[in-house]
């Protein structure tokens, strides 16, 4: 599995130059989704990486480890 990256940019340029805002239901949805997952998902002590449960549990006492580059590896 590959790391996944969860953002939206909330500004962008339009073809005349202007910065324009994307609309209002678009960003409470993504901060409702980004709440929902910190609340729901456990965070690595770098506080760069969040997983599941699950996966956790086979972290904790399976002893995988949650790699987040091609030699990099998320403590939690």
């Amino acid at each position: 599995m590959w790391p996944g990256r969860f953002w939206v940019e909330t500004r962008f340029y339009d073809s005349e130059g202007n910065i324009m805002v994307k609309p209002d239901w678009l960003i409470k949805l993504y901060e409702q989704c980004a709440k929902w997952i910190k609340k729901n998902y456990r965070i690595s002590k770098c506080k760069g990486y969040y997983i599941g449960e699950k996966a956790y549990l086979l972290y904790s006492q399976e002893g995988w480890q949650m790699q987040i580059g091609p030699s990099l590896y998320a403590e939690f």
